[in-house]
């Protein structure tokens, strides 16, 4: 309903930025063409996966970068396997713990490099639509109590430090292949 009624009523314009994220329940189909997997939205109530699921690239992607918006981010941490709701073992995977860091600018900071790496990844000077997803055909999506979602983790990892630390040069292709060396 929110792509469908709410997000077109906003009238998108070239210099709004419309990011889709799930994380959740993820899988697919044996004959599933896309390469991304479908979110599996069960509740307490309804937990049939045939009639609860969205496929990322065809139900979110390619409806949302219809709307016209300049910048297009849709992500999904989430397995794409066959077997929807099989869960992988990840509690002896070692993921540091990092803090929660908040970035407020002080009077009298050196640079204004953050504002410039965050300019060029979210106000690029051309329309850019990206779909990521934490994994590829038959992959598990990993995660861990403590840390949420590897893909998530490392992909908000890899956002800190490019804009904030410029440890690594402002182009979403270094950010995501940060995040999947990780």
């Amino acid at each position: 309903d929110a792509i469908d009624n709410w997000l077109p009523a906003q009238q998108l314009t070239e210099s709004d930025i419309v990011v889709f994220y799930y994380s959740g329940h993820g899988f697919r189909y044996q004959n599933d063409v896309s390469d991304y997997p479908r979110m599996w939205l069960k509740t307490a109530n309804d937990k049939n996966v045939e009639t609860n699921n969205l496929r990322i690239e065809e139900d979110v992607y390619d409806h949302i970068i219809k709307m016209g918006a300049g910048v297009n981010i849709i992500l999904s941490d989430c397995c794409n396997t066959t077997a929807a709701g099989d869960n992988a073992n990840f509690d002896n995977a070692t993921v540091p713990v990092r803090a929660r860091v908040t970035h407020k600018k002080q009077p009298g900071d050196a640079t204004d490099d953050d504002d410039d790496y965050g300019d060029k990844l979210f106000i690029p000077d051309h329309p850019l639509s990206i779909l990521a997803s934490a994994a590829e055909k038959g992959e598990f999506a990993g995660g861990k109590e403590d840390v949420g979602g590897f893909f998530t983790y490392y992909l908000v990892e890899a956002l800190e430090d490019c804009v904030y630390d410029n440890k690594i040069e402002p182009s979403w292709e270094n950010i995501f292949r940060y995040t999947d060396e990780n």
